[in-house]
């Protein structure tokens, strides 16, 4: 109990302290929207380190690890959880696109916001032009972009099909595209089964607040990183890239049961 209300405690300190940074961030640093966007992602990373630690998350990458395997390009990753965006974040600095269903909610859309998120309307064709447009645009001024081409996340029984129409923002900044496997191993040293998988997964109609406050109570989770090939986006469709990201990723989850 006492080590619950510690991270409790430690938690709100920590999210109160990254909505200050980030609101200052965004109204008082003297300098182009461009930038502005680099200091809240950096921002935003040095947060989710701290985090990651909080919540006693151990984290294995393969194969070993460059500072800049994810720089200037279109990062495709299988989706679990909520916790995935701070996974990565604390890897490396990028934009993370999320939907408008994220944007409504008062914490998690207050988050993504202050970490320079991009919000996108997949299921409104009309919007799709402008979204690509927009990601297309932040990749050429060299930021790594973060896509869950799963449009959700999932229980973790399989990688759902992707979803291809973003994809073409990485054609259009001709970037590669670069796929990346999540795989949680482990709660409180037990393995991961459809018994125990909804301490740390997140979909379907879970709510942030109840699942978030039993994840405080968890002493460690594992996970791998699994990073494949990145391969150039201009070189194939959208489809194909796709495909050749879903093939890697599949082939390298673990599928819970």
């Amino acid at each position: 109990m006492i080590r619950y209300a510690y991270k409790l405690t430690a938690f709100l300190f920590l999210s109160v302290a990254y909505i200050i940074s980030s609101a200052f961030i965004k109204s008082f640093t003297p300098c182009s929207k461009q930038s502005r966007r680099k200091l809240l992602v950096v921002n935003t990373s040095r947060f989710c380190r701290v985090l990651l630690r909080l919540l006693g998350i151990s984290l294995s990458i393969k194969p070993q690890y460059s500072a800049h395997v994810a720089n200037r390009r279109l990062v495709l990753v299988n989706h679990l959880s909520y916790l995935d965006v701070a996974v990565l974040s604390a890897i490396f600095p990028a934009v993370f696109v999320t939907s408008y269903e994220v944007l409504n909610s008062p914490v998690e859309g207050l988050l993504a916001r202050c970490g320079g998120s991009v919000f996108v309307d997949r299921r409104n064709k009309t919007t799709v032009v402008n979204d690509i447009r927009i990601l297309a645009s932040l990749l050429k001024q060299g930021f790594t972009v973060v896509l869950f081409p799963e449009a959700t996340s999932s229980s973790g029984e399989r990688v759902l099909p992707f979803k291809s129409a973003l994809l073409n923002a990485a054609l259009e900044a001709r970037v590669e595209i670069l796929p990346a496997c999540l795989n949680y191993r482990a709660i409180d040293g037990c393995g991961i089964t459809a018994l125990n998988r909804d301490k740390v997964f997140y979909y379907g109609e879970m709510q942030f607040m109840q699942h978030f406050l039993g994840l405080l109570r968890l002493r460690k989770i594992d996970l791998e990183l699994t990073f494949g090939d990145s391969f150039p986006a201009e070189i194939t469709s959208r489809k194909r890239a796709a495909k050749a990201a879903f093939d890697c990723i599949s082939n390298t989850y673990i599928a819970v049961h």
